[in-house]
């Protein structure tokens, strides 16, 4: 092998070294206020409305960030929403007539997703970054009382499952207290994951469901 060729394939093993070698550690616990948006927060009776609630996201985070103030993370966590049932109740009434009762599960998601991230310190430390991964989200059992005419009964649309590719910009924003800091953080969830739904009239469909959730909140970071 030419001594051209080798240089280029130890280069970057030597950049990696050495980055190694000066790089910090984070260690994170989150949690967020989770505020949802578009579709997801649509609150008609269209097949693809989520009626989603602002809700509640818990997540642990890994940092690796080198002095060049590039590196990577990886973030695990769990994100819910409750149905806001109540204006389907409504709707469910002027469509159909009679009386409704709805109750419904929460939406739920899990999520582990690795990503890139750039950080500048200073007084206050400041941090963005992309990540990308894998999503397991479980959609509502949804339960619908109803009186028509007289007569009452109980329609059920049962949960679903799904897996689906999500995306998560970031920003925080930091008070060191070395190796403790504090710091608020925003960041925008979203997936498109796909659920096969049986509605009330017995048939099978497949149902795109765009989950998209603010995410603000704080947490607590350890470097080490």
């Amino acid at each position: 092998m030419k001594p051209i060729n080798k240089l280029i394939l130890l280069l970057p093993l030597a950049l990696f070294l050495s980055q190694n070698i000066t790089a910090q550690n984070f260690l994170r616990v989150n949690v967020g206020y989770l505020i949802p948006s578009g579709k997801f927060a649509d609150k008609s009776l269209e097949e693809d409305s989520g009626m989603a609630g602002k809700g509640m996201g818990y997540s642990i985070a890994f940092s690796r960030i080198y002095d060049s103030g590039m590196g990577w993370s990886l973030i695990a966590g769990r994100h819910t929403n409750p149905m806001a049932v109540g204006g389907a109740e409504k709707m469910a009434e002027k469509e159909f007539g009679g009386e409704w009762k709805i109750s419904a599960d929460p939406w739920r998601y899990y999520f582990v997703m690795p990503g890139f991230a750039y950080r500048v310190s200073g007084v206050m430390d400041a941090e963005v970054g992309l990540s990308a991964g894998y999503v397991y989200s479980v959609s509502p059992e949804l339960r619908a009382d109803y009186t028509l005419s007289g007569q009452s009964g109980r329609e059920t649309l049962g949960e679903n499952q799904s897996d689906a590719i999500a995306l998560r910009p970031a920003l925080r924003i930091s008070y060191p207290l070395n190796p403790w800091s504090i710091y608020f953080r925003w960041s925008f969830f979203l997936a498109r994951p796909q659920f096969n739904v049986t509605l009330l009239d017995g048939k099978n469909y497949d149902i795109r469901r765009n989950i998209i959730n603010q995410n603000i909140g704080f947490g607590v970071s350890y470097r080490f």
